[in-house]
């Protein structure tokens, strides 16, 4: 018996679907490499930017510490400074700072290089003043009559008085800063009170303390490591007096500008020259920034 065979004609809506099956594979596949090749660009954008902000964050906050550090740096040898020539005046001189300035910028500016930075600090100029001090621990002053420690200086920084013992109310020490510009005074008032606590009042500000010792900054405001607002004159030329300092044990220190006359006729008061600020400035550089401005440090000048 012969094998029966059924054959199929294929027709050519058979070969179509083929076709359209392959195409519509072949496409999907193309669509999915696109896809996949955005994503992958889009990271790389997302990332580079991230690291660009990064970068530019980073700069920008190591900008802000460099001012700060020269500031800081500035500050420290100025104070340095003066205490060096209030102690030996033959051995150092204000006159040493522009060249003193190299061995302070240098090892800041050597690290920046290394990290691949450029960073330039430059003096610029100084003013000079005088630093008044107390000869010792003892009376502020030797007399109980006014006594003008500084006549018609244009700025005063770093008013501080070391405290040891006060008058009773009745025989209060008295600080006077006289605006001579509009001839007002503001008053500060020390004394002790019936509790045996050091009182500090200026207008309408009372501060006390039964610290041993305690530090009054008239720049800052102040009093015993506590804010202590007492009276400022506003920017201009001023005068510093002290009534019934006799009766009041401490020291006193502050730098005046080298505008105002100092006292050397006190026997309590000694003065010396002294730096009163320094001017720089600085430059920064990298490739996401760059960062130029000029610094003024006065140490402990008022904010007024």
């Amino acid at each position: 018996m012969a094998n029966v065979r059924t054959l199929r004609k294929q027709s050519s809506d058979g070969d179509e679907n083929v076709d359209r099956g392959q195409l519509i594979l072949v496409t999907g596949f193309a669509i999915a490499v696109v896809l996949l090749a955005l994503v992958l660009l889009l990271n790389t954008a997302i990332y580079t930017e991230n690291i660009a902000t990064r970068s530019t964050a980073d700069d920008t906050r190591e900008a802000v510490e460099i001012h700060a550090t020269v500031e800081s740096t500035v500050a420290s040898y100025i104070e340095r400074k003066n205490e060096a020539i209030a102690e030996d005046n033959s051995a150092h001189s204000r006159a040493d700072a522009e060249s003193d300035f190299v061995s302070l910028r240098d090892p800041h500016e050597e690290r920046s290089l290394r990290q691949g930075q450029s960073l330039s600090i430059e003096y610029l100029s100084q003013t000079n003043g005088t630093k008044v001090t107390s000869v010792d621990e003892g009376q502020l002053t030797a007399s109980t009559d006014p006594v003008e420690i500084v006549n018609a200086t244009s700025e005063t920084r770093s008013f501080q008085l070391r405290l040891t013992d006060l008058p009773s109310e009745s025989e209060q020490t008295r600080v006077l800063i006289e605006d001579t510009e509009t001839a007002s005074i503001s008053e500060i008032n020390l004394y002790q009170n019936g509790a045996g606590e050091f009182v500090v009042e200026s207008d309408d500000e009372v501060c006390t303390t039964s610290a041993s010792e305690p530090v009054l900054d008239i720049s800052a405001g102040v009093f015993s490591g506590e804010e202590c607002t007492v009276q400022w004159p506003a920017v201009g030329t001023h005068s510093i007096s002290i009534v019934n300092g006799s009766a009041t044990t401490g020291e006193l220190s502050f730098v005046t500008h080298e505008s105002g006359d100092t006292n050397t006729t006190d026997d309590r008061i000694s003065t010396f020259d002294a730096i009163y600020s320094i001017n720089t400035s600085v430059t920064y550089v990298t490739d996401q920034l760059e960062y130029a401005t000029e610094i003024r440090v006065a140490p402990g000048e008022p904010d007024v």
